[in-house]
């Protein structure tokens, strides 16, 4: 089947070399179609920096709390890939982030947070430190909100309950000696250290007691001189 196409009588053709005809029609080109510009589009680092950051605020979803290891079955935020569009948005998402969200840290008994933190200043064992753990030395190290909550075992014990107060110790001296104010604006540090557990009912135990009176209120009283912290 010939899939030529044959031009009817109506319209003009091109003239060959072999073709002296003075009544040939000439053909015609269309001429160019007019550019029609685009609708002017504001660009979103155009915007206001407080309507950018209130849309940083619902995308990452700083109204939810967040576990970290993540809970099975709990999706990922993907608010936080943002976080890898440029660098102004990276600078703007993660200020936003650090200043605004509120870091709750666990003190458990058998953490070892002075090996942590050793470990985390040196190059070599880095890569040895659990990913939760450099979570929480993160968080300790960057966040302007921190929480600090004791999880007590279920059964009080004299040796744990030590254990346990030398950790928040530890936790405390990390904070103060990591809370600069020029990492925030010139902002001091807020610690808010969560007792409830603590002083439980399982806790009111007399050698207990007598344990908290010397210990507890000396670390209270390392709190009270940190001049970085509120």
């Amino acid at each position: 089947m010939d899939h030529s196409t044959v031009p009817n009588s109506s319209t003009p053709t091109l003239p060959t070399a072999s073709d002296n005809s003075p009544d040939i029609p000439t053909f015609q080109h269309p001429s160019p179609a007019d550019v029609v510009p685009l609708p002017n589009h504001l660009s979103f680092l155009k915007l206001p920096g407080e309507v950018r950051n209130r849309i940083y605020h619902h995308a990452l979803g700083m109204h939810q709390n967040y576990h970290v290891p993540r809970r099975l079955g709990t999706p990922r935020n993907d608010g936080f890939k943002l976080l890898f569009l440029n660098k102004q948005i990276h600078t703007e998402v993660y200020t936003l982030f650090i200043l605004n969200a509120n870091a709750y840290i666990p003190i458990l008994p058998g953490m070892n947070i002075e090996r942590l933190l050793n470990e985390s200043h040196i190059k070599e064992l880095r890569s040895c430190i659990l990913p939760v753990a450099a979570t929480l030395i993160g968080a300790s190290y960057r966040m302007l909100n921190v929480h600090i909550h004791l999880h007590v075992p279920d059964i009080a014990d004299i040796p744990t309950n030590k254990f346990l107060l030398h950790e928040l110790q530890e936790m405390m001296f990390f904070l103060a000696a990591n809370s600069e104010p020029w990492k925030w604006g010139g902002q001091k540090k807020n610690v808010t250290l969560h007792l409830d557990h603590y002083f439980s009912d399982w806790w009111k135990h007399e050698l207990q007691f007598k344990y908290q009176k010397s210990l507890l209120p000396g670390i209270m009283e390392q709190i009270g001189e940190m001049s970085h912290i509120n």
